[in-house]
């Protein structure tokens, strides 16, 4: 059959807008001249997401066994609106299938609409495709299949009588060995193993290694099984079995570096004999506490104290080994660094002028958050002279006058700057 040029090029068109609504490709230039479309909703008329729409060019014979021969690769999955698409051909006589692929996680493709599958409310897998209804495009377009409602069933899950269970040596290098359980009935396809170290998986098989980083932490392993179409995905799950932790030979963990703010502090773990530094790293699980409460992101041999922790008491830990728990000394706070610039006073030394005292902060290392001032006659403290600014009274002439300047930051010790002018 040949399309006028105008209605080809509109068809056309109409295939490739199709197409990238579905989130395929756009159509190529094939021999395919017509599109089926439609929506999936299910039960509750809600849209269903994911499902596989497929066609098949067999029109006589069931969707099984030789016919298997006729299936095409094009498919098209559902949207989130639950909508598909896919090219067709006028010239073929369809059947088509809606399935889940997911089939394993517990949901079963096993009812479809009654005009795809003549007059049927559920589809049995184990029955084959027999029932599939013929859907022949009499003419070259778009067919549009409407709406059809999509009942996912749910398999059962197999029966668990007892969990698996793990054996062998619970130490760092030990191997160890799980065995599956009791399922009923016994899983056709196998049964799958998963090992976790708390929440984070960390291998999978039958068997396995302890590594360093299982010392102290606690291990189980999951068993799983499905088979697709019969039972769902099933889990059961050993027990939890804690991996023996190492002993350090005395002193065990020693910290060094100054306590201080900045200075870096250093656990140094203590080696027991068969094993090497980089082991017993590896084993550590170190964490560094302030006060007794565990500091967030502090899991490293070092630490750098932070002015936070000026006043405070550090203490390491290593979770994963035996050791006597170590405490820092009291952290302190950390003193500035020279200034380039002393303060200075400006302005006319007579009174009724008044005098400002420059800081020179920029000259500090590192620069005080504040600044708190305080002035001076003949070495006597004045008091409410305590702003930046002074303004000079009858009092101070023939008097010396002096300022300080105090920085402060938190963390680090005050440091005092002072200038001194005298009067005329």
């Amino acid at each position: 059959m040949t399309l006028a040029r105008p209605v080809a090029g509109l068809l056309t068109a109409a295939l490739a807008l199709l197409a990238l609504v579905a989130g395929a490709a756009p159509a190529q230039a094939l021999a395919y001249d017509s599109v089926i479309i439609g929506k999936v909703v299910g039960p509750d008329g809600k849209p269903i997401q994911g499902l596989q729409v497929t066609p098949y060019t067999n029109a006589d014979q069931p969707l099984s066994g030789a016919a298997e021969d006729s299936w095409q690769t094009q498919y098209s999955a559902t949207g989130e609106d639950g909508t598909f698409s896919f090219k067709a051909d006028s010239s073929t006589v369809y059947k088509v299938r809606v399935w889940d692929p997911y089939g394993g996680t517990g949901r079963n493709p096993l009812t479809f609409a009654d005009k795809w599958y003549g007059g049927k409310s559920t589809f049995d897998m184990a029955a084959g495709y027999t029932s599939a209804k013929k859907i022949t495009i009499s003419t070259p377009g778009i067919v549009n299949l409407g709406t059809s409602t999509v009942v996912l069933g749910t398999l059962p899950k197999y029966g668990i009588k007892a969990p698996p269970v793990i054996s062998g040596e619970l130490k760092y290098g030990g191997v160890l060995f799980a065995t599956p359980g009791t399922w009923s009935p016994q899983p056709a396809a196998g049964i799958a193993f998963t090992w976790y170290r708390g929440t984070d998986r960390v291998g999978t098989g039958q068997v396995y290694k302890v590594k360093a980083e299982d010392v102290g932490q606690s291990i189980r392993v999951v068993a799983s099984a499905y088979q697709w179409g019969v039972a769902a995905y099933t889990e059961s799950k050993s027990a939890a079995v804690t991996v023996a932790r190492v002993k350090l030979p005395s002193p065990g963990v020693t910290i060094r570096g100054k306590a201080q703010v900045s200075n870096q502090l250093t656990a140094v773990l203590a080696v027991p004999v068969g094993l090497d530094q980089g082991t017993v790293d590896a084993m550590a699980s170190p964490q560094w506490y302030r006060n007794g409460a565990p500091i967030r992101g502090a899991t490293s041999l070092t630490y750098q104290p932070a002015p936070a922790d000026a006043g405070t008491v550090l203490s390491f830990k290593a979770g994963g080994l035996i050791h006597p728990e170590v405490k820092t000394a009291k952290i302190a706070p950390r003193p500035f660094f020279s200034y380039l610039t002393y303060a200075t006073i400006k302005g006319t030394p007579k009174p009724g002028s008044t005098l400002t005292v420059y800081t020179g902060a920029e000259s500090w290392q590192p620069r005080p958050s504040a600044f708190t001032y305080q002035w001076y006659r003949s070495g006597v403290r004045i008091p409410g002279a305590t702003a930046k600014s002074y303004k000079l009274t009858a009092s101070d002439a023939g008097r010396t006058i002096m300022a300080k300047a105090t920085g402060t930051r938190t963390g680090f010790l005050t440091t005092t700057s002072a200038s001194v002018r005298a009067l005329r």
